[in-house]
């Protein structure tokens, strides 16, 4: 799959991406485990927050991105 190995950091601080435990969508998954995605995003006029049906890889802040990315999306686990 093209990109397959791309990592995906968000554009913040408007849109967050976690990746969460399956079972409990507060928890986050360890640096370099997988899990569920759970997007935050805000704009004027609403929060949206809700649990994704894709499951990605959770990647680590690097240099240029404060926060935590995401790779390896998929829709199964």
């Amino acid at each position: 799959m093209p990109g397959a190995g791309l990592t995906y950091y968000p554009s913040t601080p408007r849109t967050y991406l976690y990746v969460v435990d399956e079972k409990d969508p507060f928890k986050l998954v360890k640096y370099g485990e997988r899990g569920r995605v759970r997007g935050l995003k805000m704009d004027e006029a609403m929060l949206w927050c809700q649990v994704e049906r894709d499951y990605a890889e959770r990647v680590a802040p690097c240099e240029q991105y404060k926060w935590d990315g995401v790779k390896e999306i998929k829709t199964t686990f």
